[in-house]
């Protein structure tokens, strides 16, 4: 066994997603897919989602304001807006006003007791994606906004601060592929967990990529494009591939000079 199968300091090895599907039986796999424990609870998300989730207008946004909350584990006034994708629905936490717009994912298939959780006021904009992996989490804290087409995997766990900025594609990958053994295919490696911080007032430029046992500090800015592998310090505006600190955000300014 390799060191890539132990994983290491930073982070957890877990059995690869073909061995975690195919390792159960076709309906077993399917129901934890889906982050169901039972065919009762799939099918009573599958009817709910089925009735309302394209429902156009002021009609559906109401049905589902009032609907969905007895789906999710918890949930207070939420917007869902047509077409979001449900799984796991009894392990993800919406706060009050959380707005979902169309086209967003939310997988909560984790064995964890909280899936995906947002806070108060949070968006979630258009055609975005939250996966907690088989293992992981996903934390979005209050007043946060989630720009559109964006992915967080959260395989080894995604925190999210409050009043953060992500733009359009951003990408958070909390995991790697195990990959050290060449007599073995990678997609049967395994993954390892490596958890993402984002603290209070962070803003992520468009197509911005931060990989797995990144911390990024309060009031921190990340330049378009950047792939981010290292910590950011609190305050600092980084940019490039990989991204570096090109300098400290001033008391004061209103932008990047």
């Amino acid at each position: 066994m390799t060191a890539a199968h132990d994983g290491d300091a930073s982070g957890a090895w877990r059995p690869s997603v073909r061995a975690t599907e195919l390792g159960r039986g076709a309906a077993s796999a399917f129901l934890r897919r889906m982050g169901e424990p039972t065919w009762t609870s799939y099918a009573r998300s599958a009817a709910i989602t089925a009735l309302l989730s394209r429902r156009r207008g002021a009609l559906g946004i109401a049905s589902r304001r009032i609907v969905y909350p007895w789906m999710f584990a918890s949930a207070r006034k939420p917007v869902v807006l047509e077409d979001v994708v449900i799984r796991g629905a009894r392990k993800i936490y919406l706060g009050d006003r959380v707005m979902i717009e169309h086209g967003v994912t939310l997988d909560a298939k984790t064995t964890g007791d909280i899936g995906i959780k947002i806070g108060d006021e949070a968006i979630v904009r258009v055609g975005t994606l939250l996966d907690t992996g088989y293992d992981g989490s996903i934390r979005v804290g209050p007043r946060t906004g989630i720009g559109a087409y964006c992915e967080i995997r959260g395989l080894g766990g995604v925190e999210v601060g409050e009043n953060c900025m992500l733009a359009r594609n951003v990408l958070l990958g909390s995991g790697t592929h195990a990959f050290d053994d060449l007599d073995t295919p990678m997609t049967d490696q395994g993954t390892i967990g490596l958890p993402i911080v984002l603290s209070d007032d962070v803003w992520l430029g468009a197509n911005v990529v931060v990989l797995g046992g990144v911390t990024i500090g309060r009031g921190a800015v990340v330049g378009a494009n950047a792939v981010v592998l290292e910590d950011v310090p609190p305050g600092a505006i980084a940019a490039g591939v990989p991204a570096r600190v090109v300098r400290q955000r001033c008391r004061g300014s209103r932008g990047i000079s």
